[in-house]
């Protein structure tokens, strides 16, 4: 119950601005008289609201209470009061529609038809332009990528003929030539790789940065360049690109236009290098055992490995007291998992720097006005309008580097099991084989004696 020092008795002014409103939904008439059926209503209605009104304002007062006040809160809940009146509020709705006043819409229609850029049929003619090349351009990828759907198991569709390396020759009998896609030690299956896997390394990235330059070019002068030539073509009997009045062009539709224009560049450069990166990581995975092996168990590496044995050549103090080199033998894994991760995180970052090389237009279109050159994507140069794709960069590369370390546990775990035993590649048969001899010769002369 609430205190009867808190309760106020509602103002007057009040009273008569609730009469007006319910008034207002009433037929347009007089106000009524008090003791007619209109008078009457008006009455009933008003009460209603008052009711209401008051109901409302309790609600407030004892969510207040039960939000700032513990105690309040205690007996509240040891009572088990409904909870729906302390309840939290809903959140507000995201999308919602306001009443927009009168206004003369077929003017500011005509007005806007007029004005806007698009308007003009020469530069919705770049936009479209623009538009088509671009969907051409975004089927490709920075890297040699094989299509989602793409098998990478050779079992099912090549027989495999396993010999022994005593073995001079295979019967040609034992492969199945009718099904066997490989060309010049190449895969032209649709959609796949231009390269048989397990691949070298060295080949692998050669093949991968010569992709990823030919794409950089297509982009320099089937995108860009080309684009510069198609807008001269269409625009230049609309704006005038000869203008040598710096502060004209500024405040002028042709910046505005050219500023359109960069901004649907780089949202498009953002699309590829995004969605390459991606896919990137998508085709790393492919090889990993948490990676989502479509292709089946029998799914061949991607590089090819081996275990070698290195001498490492130290400095020791021999028995004679003097410093002499040796060789101390150990197993290592090639290609190295640091060049592995080179050759890994080199697919994403060698399109970052195709991707900054590439300029605004507005420099090359506006010949007489020395406007200075801009970079379209400055994409890892800690620049704020590119940090989403800074981030997605990061998280790739990082993702690379915890797929790599997943996949490279059980061959530095067999370099770990070869090492125990490596000093056996150290050490001299000839000498072996002599102590062996004189040792055994003294357990004789033992056994003899």
């Amino acid at each position: 119950e609430q205190p009867a020092s808190t309760v106020r008795a509602i103002a007057q002014t009040t009273l008569r601005g609730v009469h007006a409103r319910v008034n207002d939904g009433l037929v347009s008439m007089p106000f009524p008289q008090p003791g007619t059926p209109m008078g009457q209503l008006l009455r009933t209605l008003t009460a209603d609201v008052i009711q209401a009104y008051a109901r409302a304002m309790k609600k407030t007062i004892i969510r207040r209470k039960y939000i700032n006040e513990p105690g309040f809160k205690r007996d509240f809940d040891r009572l088990k009061l409904p909870q729906d009146t302390v309840a939290p509020l809903p959140p507000a709705p995201e999308l919602g529609k306001v009443q927009i006043p009168a206004h003369s819409y077929e003017d500011n229609r005509a007005i806007i038809a007029a004005r806007h850029l698009s308007a003009h049929k020469s530069v919705l003619d770049s936009f479209v332009w623009l538009s088509t090349t671009w969907e051409k351009v975004l089927q490709s990828r920075f890297m040699l990528l094989p299509d989602a759907g793409a098998a990478l198991d050779r079992i099912k569709e090549r027989k495999r003929v396993w010999k022994s390396p005593l073995s001079p020759t295979v019967e040609e009998e034992d492969i199945d030539e009718s099904i066997s896609p490989l060309v010049n030690g190449g895969d032209t299956r649709p959609g796949a790789l231009p390269f048989t896997l397990p691949c070298i390394l060295e080949d692998f990235a050669e093949a991968q940065a010569e992709h990823c330059q030919k794409l950089g070019d297509k982009l320099t002068s089937e995108w860009r360049r080309a684009f510069v030539e198609q807008v001269v073509d269409n625009v230049q009997d609309t704006f005038d690109f000869y203008q040598s009045d710096e502060e004209r062009y500024e405040g002028g539709d042709l910046k505005k236009l050219l500023r359109h224009f960069e901004l649907r560049q780089k949202q498009q450069l953002r699309d590829i290098l995004s969605l390459s990166v991606s896919d990137w990581v998508s085709f790393v995975e492919r090889f990993c055992q948490k990676g989502e092996a479509t292709e089946g168990r029998s799914t061949p590496p991607l590089f090819q490995a081996s275990l070698n044995i290195a001498f490492d050549v130290q400095d020791a103090m021999n028995s004679s007291g003097r410093m002499s080199r040796f060789g101390v033998p150990k197993v290592k894994l090639s290609p190295t998992p640091e060049d592995l991760e080179v050759a890994l995180l080199a697919r994403i970052m060698e399109p970052v720097d195709i991707v900054r090389t590439l300029r605004t237009c507005d420099s090359d279109l506006m010949s007489l006005i020395k406007l200075p050159e801009r970079t379209l994507l400055n994409v890892k140069r800690d620049d704020e309008l590119c940090q989403d794709v800074d981030n997605t960069i990061d998280r790739a590369s990082d993702d690379v580097k915890d797929l790599l370390e997943q996949a490279l546990e059980a061959p530095l775990a067999l370099c770990d099991q070869y090492n125990d035993y490596a000093w056996v590649a150290a050490a001299d048969p000839t000498l072996h084989v002599k102590q062996f001899a004189k040792n055994v010769g003294k357990e004789a002369q033992k056994a003899l004696d």
